[in-house]
């Protein structure tokens, strides 16, 4: 049996917005994170922007300030991610333990890299 298709733009609810889309997507196949927190700040600057041009929405990705699922979510000057938090890992047993979340404000600690096959 094959997979069920991944939602889309054409096969999320018509009437959903992107952010809607998005959240779809999340709750049906699992998202990092991170990953979410990324693509739900680049919708919202699309959207402010009316546009999907980055000369139109970088300026206001630049301004954005708001409250990610991983932390605050807002940007310096250079456009790095403003007192983003840190997660530092220590291996025990051959499995990675979180040690530590230094700076920002994570709401939890980053999930641990991926185990490599030998």
């Amino acid at each position: 049996m094959s997979p069920p298709a991944r939602p889309s733009r054409e096969t999320a609810s018509p009437e959903a917005p992107p952010l809607e889309m998005l959240r779809e997507i999340a709750a049906r196949f699992g998202t990092p994170a991170y990953a979410y927190d990324a693509a739900v700040t680049l919708v919202e600057a699309m959207q402010k922007a009316n546009s999907t041009e980055p000369a139109k929405y970088l300026p206001e990705l630049a301004r954005m300030s708001r409250q990610g699922v991983t932390g605050p979510i807002a940007f310096d000057g250079k456009g790095d991610l403003r007192n983003g938090p840190i997660t530092l890992y220590v291996v025990k047993s051959g499995k990675w333990d979180a040690l530590e979340t230094v700076g920002g404000e994570a709401a939890a600690p980053a999930a641990a890299p991926a185990a490599q096959k030998k």
